[in-house]
């Protein structure tokens, strides 16, 4: 399955989708009025626009108007783009979200809603990603400074890989699972693996997380560490 990059609307532009399809990279970015003006002419003027209505179950009406194959602008007329509007319409006709994206990827009745969906999620992956790395134990916040040599660039580097490391062992590895689900919470863990490794000289990850998880149970984790 391809990556679908998530964008807000800074990166709607000709240069960013170029190079995420010499990636073969798929893509749902924001889509501004004020910065596609073409683009939304075409929309508003085109007998090639076509209309989906959803009506979910609160009563909540979901309007879509899409125009498929359109230029992202003059500049990158060879872009071909499909462009979404998307309202989000109470029982009282209180439009309660308006948001618009372009995509290469299929627009369809069937495909519309999930469209629109990851199109909203993006705010919910980014805040998450934001409150994990400020308040859960990797410390990336505003006021590290610039440093000498890169500094700043050179520590959140390192936050983003332990972030990253973090993200594949939540996903595949087993020890690495049982022993937060011990410690309830990702900060909790940080602070008994810091605590262990105050006390005793580590052999492996697999000993430190089986200590965690299993408590006295777990094979000796190694010698005290008197230094």
């Amino acid at each position: 399955m391809k990556i679908i990059v998530l964008l807000d609307g800074l990166y709607a532009a000709g240069p960013v989708i170029e190079l995420l399809r010499d990636y073969d990279m798929e893509y749902l970015i924001v889509a501004k009025r004020k910065k596609l003006t073409k683009l939304f002419e075409k929309l508003d003027a085109s007998s090639q626009v076509k209309l989906h209505v959803i009506i979910d179950k609160q009563n909540i009406r979901h309007e879509f108007r899409y125009l498929e194959d359109v230029s992202l602008n003059d500049s990158w007329d060879y872009l071909k783009v499909n462009l979404i509007e998307y309202r989000e319409v109470d029982e009282t006709g209180k439009v309660r979200y308006y948001n618009c994206w372009i995509t290469a990827l299929s627009v369809t009745p069937d495909t519309l809603e999930r469209l629109m969906r990851a199109g909203r999620a993006r705010w919910k992956v980014e805040n998450e990603t934001f409150n994990t790395l400020k308040n859960q134990g990797y410390h990336l916040e505003h006021n590290y400074g610039h440093g000498h040599k890169h500094l700043t660039t050179v520590l959140a580097m390192i936050m983003f890989l332990a972030f990253l490391i973090d993200q594949i062992e939540l996903r595949c590895c087993k020890v690495f699972q049982a022993a937060l689900a011990k410690a309830k919470k990702l900060s909790y863990l940080r602070i008994r693996i810091r605590s262990l490794f105050t006390e005793f000289i580590i052999p492996n990850w697999q000993s430190l997380y089986d200590r965690i998880a299993l408590g006295n149970n777990a094979t000796p984790i190694g010698i005290p560490d008197t230094s």
